[in-house]
């Protein structure tokens, strides 16, 4: 089924509160804020923005589809992504060195199963990794490599759908649950707990995301009405044909053309002179006479900015600001929109003309936010993005998908 009409990406990088009701237990929830736990530098830029600088500038790029979404509900992070596959994350107290991160999935579809990993931050399982599930010092699952759980990309997928079940029941009731690892796993704490403090509200808010309330289907609020009423996700959107180009064709920007970025900036970007400026001197082709230029907006630690332009350049240079669009998220007193031209350890690709990004939470790099857009001949269109707005020892490569492309 093909999916809504589509709807513009709004220009910032985190995604929208909506409401969502609690059950029971009383957890409460909260919208998704600032990054927790983050270093002052990239609110430092947020509060040099002004709220409407880009009215005039080129439209802004469209895709098919939902926007992908994310709220925190005390120990537990839910994400739902343009498709309506949606995810719940166990979030450990920042002072906790527990090493492993419980994940449960659902794809949008009226029949999808939970799928449940369990995710390492410290250590690896092995081969002979076996593992104990329990509750109130009472076992609701035992498990091995090779059964009931397997090892994908050194995550341990649990397989054994009684186990999940067992897992999908304690949330309803426990507080927390207790992983044993088998050899311990890291070898200082055999036993490793995972909170389950807000995970109802999580999985009723995934519920609601995929329109299972009052289903067969729902996991925290089923009713009579048949899997058939849960509306079809929509369809993934495609992405753009990616270009091709030789390396070497990037093209040297002139002074004038610099000035003119500059002086757009400087509203919103903190001037650098203390060194050359080498990776704004040359421009990429985007065809026909448009460029992407760049120039410095805020330097750190471990956090580099730039502004991006397209750019028709000559005497008198023609500049309007590259839009990368981003979910959509309410802007906070102490944390403004950011412009939408403005990437955090932005990368282009000279050849295949996509821009990469990866803006750290804090040094660890283990919060924060990552994305991918593909030039398509007008505008850049979103691949990928990744969010997470919580400090606590994830990957970047398991933080949830908000966005994705076939």
């Amino acid at each position: 089924m093909p999916g809504p009409p589509a709807r513009a990406f709004h220009p910032v990088s985190c995604v929208s509160a909506q409401a969502c009701r609690e059950p029971a237990r009383g957890a409460q929830s909260k919208p998704s804020l600032p990054i927790a736990g983050v270093s002052p530098e990239l609110p430092m830029l947020r509060r040099l923005v002004l709220p409407a600088l880009f009215a005039s500038a080129l439209s802004v790029p469209t895709l098919a589809g939902e926007l992908g979404t994310q709220r925190e509900f005390r120990n537990w992070l839910a994400s739902c992504d343009n498709v309506r596959s949606c995810q719940a994350v166990s979030l450990k107290p920042d002072s906790d060195d527990t090493a492993w991160v419980l994940r449960l999935q659902r794809d949008g579809t009226a029949s999808a199963p939970v799928q449940l990993s369990i995710l390492p931050t410290d250590g690896e399982p092995g081969p002979g990794t076996r593992l104990v599930i329990a509750h109130a010092g009472r076992p609701i699952a035992t498990l091995a490599v090779g059964r009931g759980m397997a090892i994908v990309d050194e995550v341990l997928v649990i397989q054994d759908r009684a186990a999940i079940q067992a897992v999908l029941s304690a949330a309803r009731t426990a507080e927390s649950l207790d992983l044993r690892f088998d050899p311990a796993i890291p070898a200082d704490k055999p036993v490793q707990t995972i909170s389950l403090a807000g995970i109802s509200a999580a999985l009723l808010w995934i519920d609601e995301q995929q329109q299972r309330v009052g289903t067969t289907t729902a996991l925290v609020r089923p009713g009579s009405r048949p899997a058939s009423a849960v509306p079809a996700p929509p369809a993934l959107p495609p992405a753009p044909p990616e270009r091709s180009q030789p390396a070497g064709s990037s093209k040297p920007v002139s002074d004038a053309a610099r000035q003119a970025m500059e002086q757009h900036s400087q509203s919103y970007c903190e001037r650098d002179d203390r060194s050359p400026d080498t990776e704004g001197a040359t421009a990429i082709p985007l065809g026909g006479t448009l460029l992407l230029a760049s120039v410095r907006c805020f330097s750190g630690a471990y956090n580099f900015s730039r502004a991006f332009f397209l750019l028709e350049d000559g005497p008198q240079p023609v500049i309007r600001p590259a839009l990368f669009p981003r979910p959509h998220r309410d802007a906070t007193p102490d944390d403004p929109q950011s412009p939408d031209n403005v990437l955090t350890n932005g990368e282009p690709d000279e050849v295949s003309a996509a821009v990469s990004y990866y803006a750290k939470g804090r040094g660890l790099g283990d919060c924060g936010d990552l994305g991918t857009w593909q030039w398509d001949g007008r505008a850049f269109q979103p691949i990928v993005y990744r969010r997470m707005p919580v400090c606590r020892g994830i990957p970047a490569y398991h933080w949830p998908l908000l966005y994705r492309t076939r």
